[in-house]
């Protein structure tokens, strides 16, 4: 891991439907024998494990920080990758005023995030995955940063009351010495002078002083 915790600016206008520090239940599979029936909103998960905030482990030490033990054990040499599901509430009336729906991941190496059982978003995972899939690339070195996700074309799977954000994180390796899941929901609304999301490319490292410079020319230049 990338010791560097500095994290995009948050906005005091924005929505928070899940963050990072919530609730996850969390099921590191060994067969396919939930795959596919635990993304949906009326799965039975009181049984799996229970998290509070990251999910993930270090074992060189690398991220100065405090991972559960219980995951490394269920997972290193066992399985390359975890479920996760996030139960949170959406109140319509607040959702009328969002225009755009952002998912913010800290991510070693790749998921799939599916929203009351409808894929949303993938990164740096194959086109076609399994219950033990493993990411494509090894992506550590900048793992504790925060990447964002514009899922605004799902707004209109949210519902009135319980919702479900269900992912599939991946690691690169059965047996690496490291794995990280973390992830934030957010509703954005339109603020005067700032940067579009839409202009920032999906999976953008938005700590990267490029990517930013690069997303600022792309909406000045739109300007002339």
């Amino acid at each position: 891991f990338s010791s560097d915790k500095s994290d995009p600016v948050r906005f005091d206008s924005d929505l928070w439907f899940i963050e990072s520090q919530g609730e996850k239940r969390v099921l590191i599979p060994v067969s396919d024998h939930h795959f596919g029936r635990w993304r949906s909103l009326e799965f039975e998960d009181r049984k799996w494990a229970y998290v509070q905030g990251l999910v993930g482990f270090d074992t060189r030490g690398f991220s100065g920080q405090e991972f559960q033990p219980q995951i490394y054990n269920l997972l290193h040499n066992r399985s390359s990758g975890a479920f996760l599901r996030t139960l949170f509430e959406v109140d319509l009336n607040d959702l009328s005023t969002v225009d755009q729906l952002v998912l913010r991941c800290r991510i070693n190496d790749g998921f799939i995030a599916y929203l009351n059982g409808i894929e949303i978003v993938r990164f740096n995972v194959p086109e076609e995955t399994h219950w033990n899939s493993i990411a494509l690339s090894d992506i550590r070195g900048t793992a504790w940063r925060f990447r964002e996700f514009d899922v605004s074309k799902v707004i209109s799977q949210l519902k009135s009351g319980t919702n479900v954000l269900a992912i599939h994180a991946v690691n690169s390796m059965l047996n690496g010495p490291s794995f990280l899941i973390d992830y934030e929901l957010v509703g954005r609304r339109e603020l005067i002078g700032a940067v579009p999301l839409k202009e920032v490319s999906d999976g953008a490292d938005l700590n990267d002083s490029n990517s930013v410079r690069e997303a600022m020319g792309q909406v000045l230049g739109a300007g002339h």
